[in-house]
């Protein structure tokens, strides 16, 4: 978090102020893209397999999109650590498309 803070030349409280804002005002939402597998099981590479993963976008640079679809939803008793939350990135070229559906719950 300080690395991220120091990259974008801010405050670590106002990073923190704007990932907590961007959790309670980004809304879910389906993200197309193309992932660049490659295919033991078939005898000629397809090329690009088009894909969908739903979540909210928890970080975003020039490059990529890092969307969160699983999140604790408060401590267990007796936690000491949160376990936080699970991101998944994309390349921003690889998305062929975004669509809104609902807001954070």
């Amino acid at each position: 978090m300080q690395a991220a803070a120091a990259s974008e030349k801010i405050s670590m409280c106002q990073l923190l102020r704007e990932l907590a804002q961007s959790f309670l005002t980004e809304r879910l939402a389906v993200y197309d893209y193309h992932d660049h597998v490659g295919w033991a099981n078939v005898p000629v590479f397809p090329g690009l397999a088009k894909r969908k993963c739903v979540g909210w976008k928890a970080e975003e640079d020039a490059n990529s999109i890092t969307i969160v679809s699983d999140m604790a939803d408060g401590k267990l008793p007796d936690e000491v650590t949160s376990l936080g939350s699970r991101g998944f990135t994309l390349s921003k070229r690889d998305i062929v498309s975004i669509r809104r559906v609902g807001p954070r719950v």
